[in-house]
C-alpha cells in the first residue's frame, strides 16, 4: 500500500490502521477494484502472531493457499496501477 500510495501522490505513515484506511479510500474512489483494508488488518493481526512466536488460532485455522492468493492478487493490482502510472509519466515527458 505504501508504493501504491506514493505513486498515487497520498500522505501516508507507518501506521497499519492508516494504510488499511488508505486501502478503503482507493477502493471507493475506484482507484482498486476492491476494498482489501480487511485484508491488512487481518495479515497485520497474523504478522503479530508470528512476531511474538506464536502462531495463534487465526494463522491455525485461516486457509493460506487462499491468503496467499488473495496477496498475490493486491500486489498484482497495485504492480499494474503503478506500471500505469509510470508509462504516463514517461509519455509526458516525452511531449
Amino acid at each position: 500500500m505504501i508504493a501504491l500510495s506514493e505513486a498515487l501522490g497520498i500522505k501516508w505513515s507507518k501506521s497499519h490502521p492508516v494504510k488499511a484506511k488508505i486501502a478503503a479510500q482507493l477502493a471507493t474512489a475506484g482507484k482498486l477494484s476492491k476494498d482489501v483494508s480487511q485484508l491488512m488488518a487481518e495479515l497485520n493481526a497474523l504478522r503479530k502472531d508470528g512476531s511474538y512466536g506464536e502462531s495463534g488460532t487465526d494463522l491455525l485455522n485461516r486457509d493460506l493457499e487462499t491468503l496467499v492468493l488473495d496477496l498475490e492478487s493486491m500486489i498484482d493490482e497495485a504492480d499494474e496501477i503503478i506500471s500505469r502510472l509510470e508509462g504516463q509519466a514517461a509519455e509526458s515527458h516525452e511531449d
